[in-house]
């Protein structure tokens, strides 16, 4: 189940942001009190461009993911103030498996007994619960360049031989 989807945008400057060992310096928008509208999220623009094998800002992005890099030393810095980077926040409740606490009162038990009775089902010791873990991803993505150059299929021709061979059948959004 998602309980919140949160697209945010990361300006980064490519000077600072793509630096070796540097903090990165993002700027995030204040969160606002009202519910947030849907936004529907882009997909990486990285993978349709000719410098995808060689950005200091893809290098960054499969940083952020922890995933094997297409070039361990790129030597392409976007210019000044580019790429846009969208970091999108998800919220989810995951399953931890089912507790079983104790019968809150006589009427609870009678009621939850019957109801297994019922269903012939046998005669419980409790009420089972589901106990639920809050877990949270980021995604990044590269949506605006001005140094992007289109080259349909560049990241796929080129991904790293461990994402290859881990799922053959990977396509990347």
């Amino acid at each position: 189940m998602v309980l919140c989807l949160l697209g945010v945008v990361a300006m980064l400057s490519a000077a600072d942001a793509f630096a070796p060992h540097s903090s990165l310096p993002i700027t995030v928008a204040q969160p606002s009190l009202q519910r947030p509208s849907f936004v529907v999220p882009k997909m990486c623009i990285c993978i349709n461009c000719s410098r995808v094998t060689n950005c200091k800002a893809y290098h960054f992005v499969e940083e952020q993911h922890a995933q094997p890099h297409m070039n361990d030393n790129p030597d392409f810095l976007p210019r000044e103030g580019q790429p846009k980077i969208n970091v999108s926040y998800e919220s989810k409740m995951e399953n931890m498996g089912d507790s079983v606490r104790p019968f809150r009162n006589k009427e609870e038990e009678e009621r939850v007994k019957a109801e297994h009775k019922a269903k012939g089902l046998e005669e419980p010791k409790g009420v089972t619960m589901k106990r639920m873990k809050p877990t949270f991803e980021m995604e990044y993505d590269v949506v605006e360049c001005a140094d992007f150059v289109e080259d349909i299929g560049c990241w796929v021709r080129n991904m790293p031989e461990e994402i290859r061979l881990a799922n053959p059948d990977f396509v990347p959004t």
